[in-house]
């Protein structure tokens, strides 16, 4: 069992897989069922492949990907258009050796913070507005510099009002992770929320406008074919 969510039968679903495939399906493609079931299928797996996340969407948000290797990328959530429950999906993140699988994909608002955690121990926090907005085939930027075979493990999005949370209690100001660029984490340190904007280009999407042309949008591939459903 991977996750269970508290839902209205009203959103959009997003399973995104370790080798870098997501799909996305109404929430309502999957039939009400008593508990001891297998329940359907929402994305048919390549082989070797699992899903590593399950979001329920928001109508204005950004998909946040993270990969083992310390990349990472925000995408607008119109790049991931509906499909039938149970197809392959469609890339998500271009998964390579620089960037290590998928670990995690999180829907999020630039006003969210994002907590990054290594096997190793090692902890970075961010502001979500820092990481670039990307499109849906490309590797993403580094978040993380990791120390020989050190890899992320888990990834933890901190909305505003647990932020503020945090700040306000005793010795919680949080762990110091870096610059939201590439920046080194540590176990635990002042002013974490204080990292400035990765360099680059300007997000090329607000929420709630039309996306516009992002500088490494995907190109259709074989991928991108619409499946038929699985039962």
């Amino acid at each position: 069992l991977l996750a269970v969510k508290v839902t209205d039968g009203t959103k959009d679903m997003l399973l995104a897989t370790a080798s870098g495939y997501s799909i996305r399906f109404p929430e309502s493609d999957v039939r009400p069922m008593g508990r001891a079931t297998y329940g359907v299928r929402g994305i048919t797996l390549r082989p070797g492949d699992r899903v590593v996340s399950m979001e329920e969407l928001e109508p204005e948000c950004e998909i946040l990907s993270v990969a083992a290797r310390g990349y990472g990328k925000r995408t607008p959530v119109d790049f991931y258009r509906r499909q039938t429950r149970g197809g392959l999906g469609i890339i998500n993140l271009k998964v390579s050796d620089k960037t290590g699988e998928v670990i995690g994909a999180r829907y999020v608002v630039p006003n969210d913070g994002l907590m990054l955690i290594t096997q190793e121990g090692m902890i970075i926090r961010m502001n979500v507005a820092g990481i670039r907005v990307v499109g849906r085939s490309s590797q993403g930027v580094k978040l993380m510099d990791l120390e020989g075979t050190d890899r992320l493990v888990a990834m933890a999005k901190v909305v505003r009002e647990e932020e503020e949370e945090l700040e306000a209690a005793p010795g919680g100001d949080g762990a110091d992770g870096g610059d939201g660029n590439g920046g080194a984490g540590l176990a635990a340190g002042p002013d974490a929320m204080d990292t400035p904007e990765i360099e680059g280009e300007p997000p090329a999407h607000e929420p709630g406008m039309a996306p516009k042309e992002l500088p490494e949008d995907d190109a259709p591939d074989e991928d991108d074919e619409p499946e038929e459903p699985v039962n």
